[in-house]
């Protein structure tokens, strides 16, 4: 029901009316359905299958095919009748049938098909449904010029007796009407399950503080918060929370209006326009409420979770499409697939990583074509409010493509344009260093429009991992963020295995987190439909993984510990969600922005409240965590930054240490201004020295010996060219970094040593 209590029931609608009796509306091959006041309009399938989603969700009952299933014996059954009395109607016209069923009959056949299927639960809360929608509508009067037919008319409410003539007239969207009673007991009826006489009782005490209240004119909100003081008085809990509404109060909508933005509400956000940002606030209240479960919800109040995308949880975070299937139907060509990829965007929470390169620049005649369809995707992501990137093949033969794309994108990024990501593993960029795209390389890993990636095997990576024969649309559905210094703190220093087995716990509450909103997606989907097909798998976050390692070993941080905590929170999101038929993996630089935003949540929830911790070793020395930011470290991109120049080497090998058990993931660096010649500069010297001899320091002992990337044998990387000219290359620590990562990543079962990372 809405929020204007005194709009609602001017002429109530069966939940089976369908949307007005217009002729393009109405299903010739059905016959029309009757209200109780007479009013004719077509069967509305849609909404069928929403009551039936209701009263399946009140029963506790979780078969997802039942609405479909059920609407279709119901439309079957009223065609079938059609069928049979076709005769009586051919003076009709074609596809304007005269016979016309009651609502109650319609509603009389999906009980019984709700029995037949087996689901009887649902059949009971549908039928205490339409009994409390009949209940209500016998307190309403029937409208004027209404054919009366329904107990609607004959059953409604006299005036209430020592009515008085002080009372305010009610300010509703149609204006202002007098105030009447009768809709007060029909909303508590209809919204909150109350019985007449309760709804009666309440209804009269209202009315008693409204004509006591000297007041002309009273708002539609004013009117239900003295209804929920009435349900608070009576200690009906239940139905005040079915009757309550979910909204902003004024203050916070025009601190929303006044440029401030969602954090300053709900202590999270970025910033966005009035009505996103009002918009945002309201469905994340509703969700919270209303539709994830009060553990998770607790988990998250609480600061043990982080759900992301409670603004729009309903979509998914975001969509990889190949770029073949995008250019399918249009003509082949990039900008006639333009619409497609907006209605794609659209349709998640976060944004759309467009796949394989090459499909899209054999549709583009030369290098201007290719870069006026850059940016006319940037400004599409822009105009859109979601991202939209690219993702490099990492076939060899896709180079030329990548190639194509960076030297389109370099001469934009000095003007200032809004430009895509490309998202691409190291081997890819070299192959298009290997063809002269070393300066357009080197522009775009400064301002972070070119993001290392790196995946095992054949497969690719862009935002979620796909295996090398996956062709379609994959998804991240949802994402769940772990406080991990948290975790840390409860065990304590060098109590590695407490650690480890509170973790485990934490994953198996983030795991039934994402089954509950894996449910409430798919209930969205059912009724809202979709735009593409996904494959969905969901995200866990490491939150804090700095900030907990140095915790656990009293101050510092060891890559060898934390290769460990990421293999094994992998491996159990794995296991626990693939129990719960879920695919949950880990996710190590997602391309959502939920990491940063689970930071600044986790630091400010744990400053409040504290939490229960483990006596230090050494309790003399500073709370390892007491120097750290206001936020925690969002993810292990940041482990490297802004520290001592001279140990960037050790640094490089302590990141490949640390992610060596992480299959696949993403390096986002943050975008570094340029800067004159200034002291900044005069250090790059020093960074290049050691970033030239980064790659060949690596060495991982295997199982049967060492392998040592030496000369010809260690990784292609475009840090080689740092040996030609080494000024050139001030940008590329974040791929010194990630040629690391990759080494070790060749080693599947590597034995890292012991490296500190801070």
């Amino acid at each position: 029901m809405g929020g204007d209590l005194f709009s609602q029931f001017e002429e109530p609608a069966n939940e089976l009316e369908g949307p007005g009796d217009a002729p393009g509306a109405r299903a010739p091959e059905l016959p029309l359905v009757r209200n109780a006041f007479g009013r004719r309009s077509a069967f509305d399938e849609k909404r069928l299958r929403a009551s039936i989603e209701r009263a399946q969700k009140e029963a506790g009952e979780t078969v997802s095919t039942l609405a479909d299933e059920v609407a279709d014996i119901v439309r079957f059954t009223l065609a079938s009748r059609l069928g049979r009395g076709s005769g009586a109607s051919e003076a009709g016209g074609a596809g304007a049938p005269s016979e016309s069923l009651h609502a109650d009959e319609v509603g009389a056949l999906v009980e019984r098909a709700l029995i037949e299927v087996g689901a009887t639960g649902t059949a009971r809360s549908y039928i205490v449904g339409r009994d409390r929608q009949l209940r209500a509508r016998n307190v309403v009067p029937a409208p004027k010029g209404a054919a009366g037919e329904g107990a609607g008319a004959a059953g409604a409410l006299p005036p209430r007796a020592g009515a008085d003539a002080r009372l305010p007239s009610v300010r509703g969207a149609t204006g202002a009407e007098p105030f009447q009673g009768h809709r007060i007991v029909a909303a508590l009826i209809e919204e909150a399950g109350l019985l007449p006489a309760q709804a009666e009782e309440i209804a009269a005490g209202v009315e008693s503080i409204l004509a006591h209240a000297g007041m002309g004119v009273v708002s539609t909100g004013l009117v239900r918060e003295l209804v929920n003081s009435q349900l608070l008085a009576r200690g009906l809990g239940e139905a005040l929370r079915r009757h309550e509404s979910v909204g902003i109060p004024r203050h916070d909508l025009v601190q929303l209006y006044q440029n401030a933005t969602a954090e300053s509400v709900e202590g999270v956000g970025e910033t966005r326009s009035f009505e996103e940002g009002a918009g945002g606030v309201l469905l994340r209240r509703w969700v919270l409420e209303d539709a994830l479960p009060a553990t998770v919800v607790e988990a998250h109040r609480t600061g043990d979770l982080f759900v992301g995308g409670l603004e729009a949880l309903h979509r998914v975070r975001m969509r990889a499409m190949p770029s073949s299937l995008l250019l399918k139907g249009k003509g082949h060509s990039a900008f006639a697939a333009l619409e497609r990829v907006a209605r794609l965007a659209r349709d998640t929470s976060d944004g759309l990583v467009i796949e394989d390169l090459a499909p899209l620049v054999k549709s583009l005649t030369g290098s201007a074509m290719v870069e006026s369809f850059v940016l006319a995707v940037g400004s599409l992501g822009e105009a859109s409010g979601r991202s939209i990137d690219f993702s490099a093949s990492t076939r060899p033969e896709a180079a030329p493509a990548l190639f194509e794309f960076l030297h389109a994108m370099s001469p934009s990024l000095a003007e200032g344009a809004k430009l895509p990501r490309i998202f691409a593993t190291l081997e890819s960029v070299a192959s298009a260093v290997a063809l002269g795209a070393g300066d357009a390389a080197e522009a775009l890993l400064w301002s972070g429009h070119l993001v290392p990636a790196w995946t095992r095997g054949e497969g690719s990576w862009s935002g979620v991992e796909r295996s090398a024969t996956e062709r379609g649309s994959v998804a991240i559905g949802a994402s769940v963020s772990l406080n991990l210094p948290r975790l840390a703190r409860r065990a304590g220093p060098w109590r590695e295995d407490v650690f480890l087995s509170v973790a485990s716990e934490a994953v198996e509450r983030a795991v039934q987190a994402l089954e509950s909103i894996a449910e409430f997606q798919a209930r969205a989907r059912s009724v809202h439909g979709v735009a593409v097909s996904d494959r969905i798998s969901h995200a866990l976050l490491p939150v804090g993984l700095l900030d907990a390692l140095r915790i656990l070993g009293d101050g510092i941080a060891r890559a060898d510990q934390g290769s460990r905590v990421l293999g094994f929170l992998g491996e159990a999101a794995e296991r626990l969600g693939s129990a719960r038929g879920l695919d949950a993996r880990l996710g190590v630089g997602c391309t959502t922005p939920d990491a940063e935003r689970a930071a600044l949540w986790f630091a400010g929830c744990d400053a409040r409240h504290g939490g229960p911790g483990q006596p230090r070793l050494f309790s003399d020395l500073p709370r390892p965590e007491e120097d750290r930011p206001r936020a925690y470290r969002a993810g292990v991109g940041e482990l490297t930054a802004r520290e001592d120049p001279l140990r960037i080497r050790e640094r490089a090998e302590a990141l490949g240490s640390l992610l060596c058990t992480v299959p696949s993931g993403t390096l986002v660096p943050e975008p570094v201004p340029r800067r004159g010649v200034t002291a900044e500069a005069a250090r790059a010297a020093d960074f290049l020295e050691l970033l030239a001899r980064a790659p060949r320091a690596v060495r991982i002992s295997g199982g049967g010996g060492g392998a040592d990337f030496e000369g010809e044998n260690r990784p292609e990387s475009p840090v080689r060219a740092l040996e030609e000219n080494r000024a050139r290359w001030p940008r590329l620590a974040a791929w010194a970094r990630f040629a690391q990562i990759r080494a070790a990543a060749i080693v599947p079962h590597a034995s890292v040593t012991e490296t500190t990372l801070f």
